[in-house]
C-alpha cells in the first residue's frame, strides 16, 4: 500500500505541516485524485492485473473542513505467462538460442510483468550485439487468452548481418600519446563486432584518469 500511495499526487498532511497550522494548507482537488486513480490503474496493469477495479469514497470530517479518502481496490485475476517463444529471420546457432532462454526473466507459469518484457527485449539485443550482430532488431507479439487470463509471448528477432571491426581512428585534442591510448584498446580490425569490447575499451581509457571525456563508438556502415 505504501508503494501505491507514493505514486499519488493527492497526499495527506505531513507531521510538520500539521505543526505549521498557521500556513496555508494544500487544497483538495478531485481532478488530481481522478488522475491518481488512473495512475493506479496503470500500475496494476503493468504488474499483470489487466482489469483492476479502483474507486474512492470521500468522508468529510465533522467540521467539514477536511475530508478522509477511502480508496477501494479489487485487483482482479493476475495474467499468467503461458509460453515464451523466439523466432528468427535467419538460422542462428542453437547455443545462442539456449543462452537467451536462460537469461530472459520471462518464464512460463509466472505473472506477466511489463518490466520483464522490456528487460527481456534489452537482454536479447545485448547478447546479439556482443556476438557480432550490431544491427539486431526485436519485435514482440503478446497474445492474451481471455478465457484463462494467460498470455503467449513471441519475440521475432532479426539479427542482421554478422559484422566485424573495421579501421580504428582517434580524434580529439588530447596531448596523451597515441601509443598509450592504443595499448588500452580492446579491439582489432577484423575481429567480430562486440559491444562489450567497445564498452571495456571506453572504461580502460577513462580509468587512466587522463581525460575529462571518453567516447568509443562504432560508426555503422
Amino acid at each position: 500500500h505504501g508503494t501505491l500511495l507514493k505514486q499519488m499526487n493527492t497526499k495527506p498532511q505531513s507531521f510538520f505541516q500539521k505543526l505549521s497550522f498557521w500556513k496555508k494548507q494544500n487544497e483538495f482537488s478531485v481532478f488530481t485524485l481522478d488522475e491518481d486513480i488512473i495512475r493506479l490503474n496503470k500500475i496494476y496493469q503493468q504488474n499483470g492485473f489487466l482489469y483492476p477495479k479502483i474507486n474512492y469514497e470521500l468522508v468529510p470530517t465533522k467540521n467539514n473542513k477536511k475530508t478522509d479518502i477511502k480508496i477501494n481496490v479489487n485487483e482482479g485475476t493476475a495474467v499468467i505467462i503461458d509460453s515464451v517463444k523466439t523466432t528468427f529471420t535467419k538460422n542462428i546457432d542453437h547455443k545462442l538460442i539456449d543462452s537467451l532462454k536462460l537469461l530472459i526473466p520471462l518464464k512460463s507459469g509466472t505473472r506477466f510483468l511489463d518490466k520483464n518484457v522490456i528487460a527481456s527485449e534489452k537482454i536479447i539485443q545485448d547478447i546479439f550485439k556482443s556476438k557480432g550482430f550490431p544491427y539486431i532488431s526485436v519485435n514482440k507479439e503478446i497474445r492474451l487468452k481471455q478465457q484463462n487470463k494467460s498470455v503467449n509471448i513471441t519475440f521475432i528477432i532479426s539479427p542482421g548481418n554478422r559484422s566485424y571491426f573495421g579501421n580504428i581512428s582517434l580524434s580529439g585534442d588530447s596531448l596523451t600519446s597515441k601509443t598509450l591510448i592504443n595499448k588500452q584498446i580492446e579491439i582489432k580490425p577484423g575481429q567480430v563486432f562486440s559491444q562489450i569490447k567497445l564498452e571495456k575499451t571506453q572504461e580502460k581509457l577513462f580509468d587512466l584518469n587522463l581525460f575529462n571525456y571518453v567516447l568509443v563508438k562504432a560508426l555503422m556502415d
